[in-house]
């Protein structure tokens, strides 16, 4: 009984795979536009746990360099395959768009 309980752990371990925390960076600056890109990588069997808050920062401190004073994120996270496999995907990148707010005087 307890062989089959911890076979059956074992499995579901397997097939929905580790959680991983993710960190988010600034990617592909959309430098005439007050609007930034932060993105993390991950691969297939990892469940990535981004950090929002650390996405956020990395946002505000972009638009800051670009002169505004803060950052929203507007739209949907966008998941793309980065490497594709010849029957699915192995590393995806997901991104999130911030809007930049309110000019520096």
């Amino acid at each position: 009984m307890k062989r089959s309980y911890y076979v059956a752990a074992a499995i579901i371990l397997m097939l929905t795979g580790c959680a991983t925390n993710k960190t988010s960076k600034a990617t592909a600056p959309i430098n005439a536009s007050p609007a930034v890109n932060v993105s993390y990588e991950y691969d297939a069997q990892e469940k990535p746990r981004p950090h929002m808050a650390n996405a956020l920062n990395t946002a505000r401190d972009q638009c800051r360099a670009k002169g505004y004073i803060d950052a929203i994120a507007f739209g949907q996270q966008k998941i793309e395959c980065k490497q594709p496999s010849q029957s699915s995907c192995i590393r995806y990148i997901a991104t999130v768009s911030y809007r930049c707010t309110g000019m520096a005087r």
